[in-house]
């Protein structure tokens, strides 16, 4: 996922894993090193932010990484229905797959489409996950929101 907040752009650690596999590796490798992130570790869910507006263009053009914004308000219904025309998708692009003539340029183009979709899908996933309250994790500008809450409740004691 992304998300805009403050004239800033973010995105999860676990989608520049997907940008990484899509063979954008030089630009990843230089975000990755500039931050000294491991895409390895237990928080895929952080979020990162864009220091520089190469970043944030590069990004913004990923239209496979879900702008949260885009996605947030809606209901546990509606996301479970996004998530079950993209894994159609995903399945119909296997299927095609099986074709006796398919050509290397079609197997390179399948295999791009279905990261993205793998992608797509992760994040509906695990929004669908969040609003369930299984899967905690900090959405950036929104966390301050939550402190200022508990801290007012705290005071106001």
């Amino acid at each position: 996922m992304k998300v805009y907040r403050n004239n800033a752009l973010y995105v999860q650690k676990e989608d520049v894993k997907y940008v990484k596999e899509l063979g954008s590796k030089s630009f990843i490798r230089e975000f990755i090193k500039d931050r000294n992130i491991d895409l390895d570790t237990v928080n895929r869910y952080d979020f990162i932010k864009c220091k520089n507006p190469k970043e944030r263009i590069f990004f913004e053009f990923q239209d496979y990484i879900l702008d949260y914004d885009d996605y947030k308000d809606l209901s546990l219904t509606d996301l479970t229905k996004i998530s079950e025309n993209m894994n159609k998708s995903y399945n119909n692009i296997l299927n095609d797959l099986e074709r006796d003539n398919i050509s290397k340029e079609e197997l390179l183009d399948a295999r791009s489409e279905l990261i993205k979709i793998e992608c797509s899908y992760s994040s509906i996933e695990n929004m669908i996950l969040r609003k369930k309250g299984t899967l905690k994790f900090n959405i950036p500008g929104e966390e301050s929101k939550i402190g200022r809450k508990k801290m007012i409740k705290i005071l106001s004691k």
